[in-house]
């Protein structure tokens, strides 16, 4: 009898396993093809052998972006941090819509199936005070080891800031899956300008201002539109753990129309750079120095506590309705760009 049982569920367990290898080779065929903005990050696996881990634009839902049904899941409780750890693997479903340059943009997240639309299936990773980190299946590219190893160093070198577009496929049900991938033709990098550091001090000065780099990457021109004072650009920042803390002043300020003067033509391998002055108040961050006291805008310069906070720039570029009229707007690129995060601990 127990023989019996232990066929039974190894039956089972092959079954169960031929059907979802079926049915993700069923969507790969199929399916509807999306492009995903993502980021390698740490291709090594010693059971599964050669890899590139993914971060995509779908990972990480901050809550302004969670249904009303996901509302009690950052409700305050004694026990949140058990309670958050129950909540792992529920499945969620991540609405989309495509955005001008043809990549999925993150809509809403539910725990709801939705009606219509496009949307893909996924399983919670981790629930935070303000996020949700979900994984849908597509966080992963496999592949031979030089080739993982190759694409980790264009990574770091020829294609920093370069986002991987990920040709992901997806079925009517939800189900991802990644058909291919290439490198996107605009790179977005920044580094920080600081002061001169004093003779006798331990410590790095902050930095005073931003040099932000674009980069064509493609065979052939783009466009990119810099409005004056660096405005086709937002400063973002990402604070992994601690208090909600130094965003942005200018975060929910509407982007300025572009003017014909703004549109630069990049040629292949042509670089532009944008000085940002962190000083001036319009590039300012609103400061807490506990989670009990008030925000204050402050300059980056000025705030010493960065041990817990990341940020990253973001190039908003006009619409392809507000680019028409522009000059060169067949070249312009549309859909946004983000940079690489870097704390200002770091170059």
């Amino acid at each position: 009898m127990k023989a019996r049982w232990f066929w039974c569920v190894a039956i089972a367990q092959v079954a169960l396993l031929v059907f979802m290898a079926g049915e993700r080779e069923w969507v790969l065929h199929t399916g509807r093809t999306v492009v995903v903005h993502a980021e390698p990050v740490d291709p090594t696996d010693p059971m599964r052998g050669a890899y590139v881990r993914l971060a995509h634009r779908l990972s990480e839902v901050p809550k302004a972006l969670c249904s009303d049904d996901l509302a009690g899941w950052f409700a305050e409780r004694d026990d949140v941090w058990r309670y958050r750890e129950s909540l792992r693997d529920r499945v969620v479903y991540a609405s989309l819509r495509i955005d001008d340059s043809g990549a999925a943009q993150l809509v809403w997240l539910s725990a709801s199936r939705p009606e219509s639309g496009l949307f893909v299936r996924g399983r919670v990773d981790l629930v935070e005070a303000d996020f949700i980190r979900v994984r849908y299946g597509i966080e992963a590219l496999f592949m031979e080891k030089r080739r993982a190893q190759q694409l980790e160093e264009s990574m770091a070198k020829d294609k920093a800031g370069v986002p991987l577009e990920l040709e992901v496929a997806v079925s009517p049900r939800g189900i991802a899956v990644v058909r291919g991938h290439q490198w996107a033709p605009l790179g977005l990098t920044f580094s920080w300008v600081r002061p001169p550091s004093e003779e006798k001090s331990s410590r790095r000065p902050q930095p005073t201002g931003a040099l932000v780099r674009f980069k064509n990457h493609s065979d052939r021109p783009l466009a990119i539109v810099d409005r004056p004072g660096g405005r086709s650009l937002r400063l973002m920042s990402e604070r992994r753990w601690g208090f909600d803390n130094d965003h942005w002043v200018g975060e929910r300020t509407p982007v300025p129309p572009a003017s014909p003067d703004d549109v630069v033509v990049l040629q292949p391998g042509q670089v532009r750079e944008i000085a940002v002055d962190l000083t001036a108040p319009e590039w300012w961050v609103l400061h807490k120095e506990n989670s009990n006291s008030e925000a204050v805008p402050t300059s980056l310069s000025k705030v010493d506590d960065f041990t817990n906070i990341w940020f990253r720039f973001e190039y908003v570029p006009p619409t392809k309705a507000e680019a028409a009229g522009l000059p060169h707007a067949e070249l312009i690129r549309h859909g946004d760009l983000r940079s690489p995060r870097l704390s200002t601990y770091t170059d």
